[in-house]
């Protein structure tokens, strides 16, 4: 279906939901990569490796700023693999887990739970033994030891199941997964008796991946590819671990790094992006893929524009049509804030988007940036502001880059800068200068 480019104010807002990720085959859809650095097609590196791949097992992870546009091009990457005749598997863990708290077993567990669906869809059906051996395992140790009975086909949770395929899996984990996401005791549960016998678990889920493999290749396709997106968007917190201080992004990423490698299929994670900053990932993982921002240099502005007139006819939307490279240069790269800056501009009762509109948008976005911000964040600021790097080796900064208060960019190398609005922060900006002046 091609849509066409909104001619008013209310289409315009409707075309521009910054929530909305495109679906792959979307005629709005602008290719980014020169304007973000280097010209790396990220996500064509990805499936050429997948393709050139000697044991199919390959690990990927990819991270960017929240809004940077990672989902519009996994779906992309989903549907040239799946053109390609892989099974591609995606499921975002925000849908199916709690971004709070994340842990690699929640993580295997939808994806066996999403992996089975896409079966179900494609009407493929796999080895009723491995599915017996991963449910039966599953239905005996997830839930031991619990004082809440599960009831699954009828029967209770710590039984077995007698006639098993595809639906009893996707009910089982279905329930696995909705109580590791509502219910905290329960998910302390799940946990702690799966832990408790992870090699046997990894093994259960990787006889699984093995059968699905096998039932698909005879169904002619050429392997499964799981993309699990969303994991950028888990919280940060930090907690002691056997008497040192960790966070919840180190410790699924880099402490659990063996098992997230372990599976036999290929596995797409997003990550968050300050984790790139105070790990060395590539110690663990070959494949490591960050998705810049786009660069604010002629190139990037003019694409930008291009990527607004796909969505909103300038001329008819906009009084004066430099009014959009107003709200461009105010989004400093981030496609989720240009689409947000629009959407603002676009709350009026006018019949076009005219400066004093445009005026409003940027103030808007400058004041929820400016609520993000404290007097203790100015020494970090002002080391950015100055030397456009960023060296986050404590939980503020990790929270300044989740937030996008601080961006990355490539340049023929790497820089960092604050989101344009936080240079409208009349405040921010005089501690800076102040700070600057004292250490000059």
């Amino acid at each position: 279906m091609t849509i066409s480019p909104a001619t008013n104010v209310v289409d315009a807002y409707k075309q521009c939901n910054p929530d909305y990720a495109l679906p792959a085959n979307d005629n709005r859809y602008i290719d980014l990569s020169e304007v973000r650095g280097e010209n790396i097609k990220i996500i064509s590196t990805i499936r050429r490796s997948i393709e050139r791949s000697d044991d199919n097992t390959c690990t990927y992870l990819i991270s960017g700023h929240r809004g940077s546009g990672k989902t519009t091009e996994l779906f992309r990457l989903k549907q040239r693999l799946e053109q390609d005749q892989y099974l591609c598997v995606y499921f975002d863990v925000g849908d199916a887990l709690d971004l709070a708290d994340i842990s690699y077993i929640d993580i295997f567990l939808a994806m066996v739970d999403a992996t089975s669906k896409s079966l179900q869809e494609s009407n493929i059906n796999i080895d009723n033994d491995a599915i017996k051996e991963i449910h039966n395992w599953v239905t005996q140790e997830a839930y031991a030891e619990s004082t809440v009975e599960k009831q699954i086909d009828g029967k209770a949770s710590a039984g077995i199941e007698v006639n098993v395929g595809i639906p009893s899996i996707l009910k089982l984990f279905g329930n696995l997964t909705g109580d590791i996401k509502h219910s905290q005791s329960q998910r302390h549960i799940i946990r702690e008796n799966i832990e408790k016998k992870a090699s046997d678990f990894i093994r259960k889920i990787n006889q699984f991946l093995i059968s699905v493999r096998i039932a698909i290749q005879k169904n002619n396709y050429k392997d499964i590819v799981i993309i699990v997106d969303g994991l950028e968007k888990m919280h940060y917190r930090t907690f002691s671990l056997m008497n040192n201080q960790s966070d919840s992004h180190t410790q699924l990423f880099v402490q659990h790094a063996e098992q997230l490698l372990s599976l036999q299929s290929h596995v797409v994670y997003t990550t968050p992006i300050s984790l790139f900053f105070i790990s060395n990932l590539q110690n663990d993982y070959e494949n490591v893929y960050i998705l810049p921002m786009v660069r604010l240099n002629n190139a990037g502005k003019s694409t930008l524009k291009d990527l607004v007139q796909k969505r909103v006819d300038i001329e008819a939307v906009f009084s004066d049509p430099t009014l959009v490279d107003m709200l461009i240069e105010s989004s400093g790269g981030v496609v989720r804030d240009l689409m947000r800056l629009i959407r603002l501009s676009c709350d009026t009762d006018e019949t076009q988007v005219s400066a004093k509109e445009v005026k409003y948008a940027v103030s808007r976005l400058t004041r929820e940036y400016d609520r993000l911000l404290k007097p203790s964040d100015i020494p970090i600021l002002e080391r950015v502001y100055r030397t456009e790097l960023v060296n986050p080796d404590d939980e503020r900064t990790n929270q300044l880059l989740l937030n996008r208060v601080i961006l990355e960019y490539e340049n023929g190398k790497r820089s960092a800068k604050l989101h344009p609005a936080c240079l409208e922060i009349g405040w921010v900006m005089d501690e800076i200068n102040n700070l600057t002046a004292a250490n000059t």
